[in-house]
């Protein structure tokens, strides 16, 4: 693993989310980071607890042996909170998507063959509900993965991930759709 969080949850306790991990991990059919308590010291000293959280990138992906299929990043950065530049509505177009794959400076060729699966998933997306979007909604997305998914958020309560951030999707290319990632 050569990238990883430790960070100091939001919440008065830390518990929440180690287990919210916890319990999407053992729900199995999800993809999920792998996370757990860190007792943390910095230089010498205690500072608390964190909670260690594996990132998501191309490598999170080779290690499940999912390949090497792109992965869709749906976030804000700080211009879209504190600045005036809206968020990007994610399900509208790719533009408020980042697209990593393990190709380090993809041409722009590549970012448009990485983007079709994306794009498709997204032009269905506003189809619904249609014939349409009931026939090929499956051939474009994880549905079954998506609904474990969205059973997960509403069990734990989850009000992070919307329709401007914290959505992450990746290709796989051997199944050639998408799947969500928790």
């Amino acid at each position: 693993m050569r990238v990883f969080n430790l960070y100091l949850p939001r919440s008065a306790s830390q518990i929440p989310d180690f287990l919210g991990y916890t319990m999407a991990e053992r729900m199995g059919g999800l993809v999920v980071p792998h996370a757990f308590p860190v007792h943390f010291r910095l230089n010498r000293k205690f500072d608390g607890l964190r909670v260690f959280l594996e990132q998501i990138d191309p490598d999170f992906l080779n290690r499940r042996n999912y390949g090497t299929g792109p992965l869709f990043i749906g976030d804000i950065d700080s211009q879209m909170i504190y600045g005036k530049r809206p968020r990007a509505r994610l399900f509208e177009s790719t533009e408020g998507w980042e697209i990593q794959s393990e190709i380090k400076s993809p041409t722009d060729q590549e970012l448009k063959e990485f983007q079709k699966p994306l794009s498709a998933m997204i032009e269905l997306l506003k189809k619904s509900p249609s014939a349409e979007f009931n026939d090929k909604i499956e051939q474009v997305l994880d549905v079954p993965m998506t609904l474990r998914y969205m059973a997960f958020l509403e069990i734990v309560n989850s009000v992070h991930v919307d329709s401007t951030h914290n959505q992450k999707y990746f290709f796989d290319k051997k199944a050639n759709i998408l799947h969500p990632v928790v």
